[in-house]
């Protein structure tokens, strides 16, 4: 994916969920967590997947930015241009896709690592200002909303 031409300035205007994915799908692209998560192996998916590993993870990405939590979501933007173009998805997967191929990364444990050694990767390189909310001598707490749970924690399935 290459740069986007696009120049972030501070205002009052509202940002929509779809502007916001220009500068998540940036944001990753910053990062190297296409070429790690791709290089993971699962044992049920072919080597030469249409749909990779780094497309599911950006589609999850993309659904979690735009306030969408539910994997059935990902449907309204199968054929979104847009949410493809502005995340660096190739081939955005099908709600089941999207589903059992998140349920068989959360079972390797190199997954987790990877998302959060990316996620401090990320904000380490882009110099993020983080500002603690409490100080007690020599401890102090920064809020920093980083939520990989839902890549660890496998579906459960449905009562029969």
């Amino acid at each position: 994916m290459k740069d986007f031409p696009i120049r972030f300035v501070l205002t009052d205007e509202a940002i929509t969920p779809s502007a916001g994915l220009a500068l998540v799908g940036y944001l990753l692209h910053r990062t190297k967590l296409d070429k790690r998560v791709n290089a993971l192996r699962l044992p049920t998916v072919r080597r030469e997947v249409h749909i990779s590993h780094s497309d599911v993870i950006r589609s999850m990405i993309g659904l979690l930015a735009t306030g969408k939590t539910d994997f059935d979501h990902i449907e309204a933007y199968r054929q979104d241009d847009i949410f493809s173009a502005s995340m660096g998805i190739q081939h955005v997967p099908s709600s089941p896709t999207l589903r059992q191929r998140l349920d068989q990364l959360a079972c390797l444990p190199m997954t987790e690592a990877i998302i959060w050694e990316e996620s401090m990767r990320l904000l380490v390189r882009q110099h993020a200002t983080l500002s603690p909310c409490w100080t007690k001598g020599k401890t102090t707490w920064l809020p920093l909303d980083v939520d990989g749970s839902h890549l660890t924690t496998p579906i459960r399935k449905k009562k029969e």
